[in-house]
């Protein structure tokens, strides 16, 4: 009994020892497990580590390739927006480059075909001309007038020194006053030989300027001529050729009008052939519904004497056939009038036999009299809808032949709207070109009149003619060229 407790107490000790070493062996695998995840979780961070460092180095690289490559782009793309806009502008005055030299060609040729600018540049010449000769005659005035200041001031001076040595030789000796009174009278000699060619001088120079003012005025009077001549030349050749364009433009018109003409012709033609047509297909419908309804009637009263003649089987038949295949197909009609003359020579034969078989006979007759009176309810009915269908057609018909008329006349109208419209922008184009034209030569007249009165000073008002220089052109002088001029007119 102890042995077995002992055993016993041995075999727990031994199954509990075995357990210890179970659970210790579990917990040093565990141990062990957890040691070999924790250095291979370390050795993942470390891994994860490096890989996110290496990926943020990547980044860094390729941040800066980025912004390296979004800096040579933005570089790039301003050199090219400063290239357009360089580009921009000098296409922009390439343009306005173009432009002023087209209205400066358009402003010469108006220069040179305006009759209005042509005068102006005559008046102002002749102008020039007469200022240009008042001057000159101020001039020689002027000189003259100086000349003789200085001839009277040498006389003086000469009169005063003769005067000194008169009396210097009369208070050294009397016996030189001959001598004095000789040379005096040499003096005044020589004085009137240089008064005679002073004067001589004058009508030369005199004389010269008209010359040259002659000959200007003769050479202003062939090129005004020349001008003129080569004007009148080119007025007349334009007049030919808007006379040309008149004729031509008067030609297309007729034959414009001639073509519209004959298209209303045409059109007033369908339209009477279509009225017509309507008008025939109207009176077609008329009668055949004035035939339906005769046929109509005409049943009607065969139906009534049918219904009166009873006893008359045969005529009955007969005239139900008859109706029934009214406006029919003659073949039909044929077959049907062949199988009445049968049901009728049946009926014959039937009647003289028995009573029963004609009170059959009349029981069926009156079956079919109900059938044919619903076939012929049915053609009614049929003949009116093809009635309806063809009035239907017509007025389809009718009513597009209309909406395509309309249509026509609405695309006339248009068209004529359309060039009424066309005709008026460019009578506005020509008025608006027409007013340009106006205000350069406008500009220019009064280019031509303020540069005269510059050159020339504000005296050069009064040689202009009148007309010339307008009111409104004082706005455009300086301050002190409108004062003188206002003066002026004051």
């Amino acid at each position: 009994m102890t042995q077995r407790v002992t055993r016993q107490m041995f075999e727990r000790r031994y199954e509990q020892r075995a357990r210890d070493e179970a659970m210790y062996s579990i917990y040093q695998s565990k141990i062990k497990a957890e040691q070999k995840d924790r250095v291979q979780q370390e050795t993942d961070e470390r891994s994860a580590l490096r890989r996110k460092a290496a990926r943020q180095r990547v980044a860094d690289e390729e941040f800066a390739m980025a912004e390296k490559i979004y800096n040579q782009q933005q570089a790039y793309e301003t050199r090219m927006r400063e290239m357009q806009e360089q580009d921009a502008i000098a296409q922009a005055l390439a343009e306005q480059t173009q432009a002023e030299i087209r209205d400066q060609k358009y402003r010469a040729l108006l220069r040179e075909n305006d009759a209005e600018i042509r005068e102006l540049k005559s008046k102002l010449q002749t102008a020039l001309i007469t200022q240009t000769r008042d001057k000159q005659i101020k001039e020689a005035d002027k000189r003259r007038k100086e000349e003789e200041q200085e001839r009277i001031e040498e006389e003086q001076q000469m009169m005063r020194n003769y005067r000194r040595e008169e009396a210097a030789r009369v208070m050294e000796e009397e016996a030189k006053h001959a001598n004095s009174l000789a040379t005096r009278a040499f003096i005044q000699e020589q004085l009137r030989d240089k008064e005679r060619r002073r004067q001589l001088l004058e009508v030369a120079e005199r004389k010269r300027d008209e010359q040259q003012v002659n000959e200007i005025v003769a050479r202003v009077q062939r090129e005004d001529a020349e001008r003129e001549a080569a004007y009148r030349q080119k007025q007349a050749h334009n007049f030919r050729e808007m006379q040309d364009f008149m004729a031509a433009r008067q030609a297309m018109k007729e034959r414009e009008r001639r073509e519209q003409e004959e298209e209303d012709r045409k059109i007033a033609e369908f339209s009477m052939n279509v009225d017509e047509r309507l008008r025939r297909a109207q009176e077609e419908q008329k009668r055949r519904d004035v035939a339906r309804e005769a046929i109509g009637q005409r049943i009607a009263r065969d139906i009534q004497a049918k219904q009166k003649e009873d006893e008359e089987y045969e005529q009955l038949c007969l005239d139900l056939a008859e109706q029934q295949e009214l406006q029919r197909l003659q073949d039909r009609e044929r077959a049907e009038a062949e199988k009445i003359r049968k049901q009728i020579e049946d009926c014959k034969v039937f009647m003289e036999q028995s009573l029963k078989a004609k009170a059959a006979e009349r029981e069926r007759t009156r079956i079919e009299e109900l059938k044919l009176k619903q076939q012929m309810v049915e053609e009614q009915k049929r003949l009116n809808e093809l009635a309806a269908v063809e009035q239907e057609n017509a007025r389809i018909k009718n009513e597009k032949y209309r909406r395509e008329l309309t249509r026509q006349m609405l695309q006339k109208r248009e068209m004529y709207e359309a060039a009424r419209a066309q005709e008026l922008k460019k009578l506005q184009l020509e008025q608006e070109r027409e007013n340009e034209r106006q205000r350069i030569l406008n500009e220019e007249r009064r280019k031509l009149v303020i540069n005269h009165i510059l050159s020339m000073g504000a005296d050069a008002v009064k040689y202009l003619p009148q007309g010339v220089l307008k009111e409104e052109d004082l706005d455009y002088l300086p301050e002190e060229y409108r004062i003188a001029i206002l003066n002026t007119k004051v």
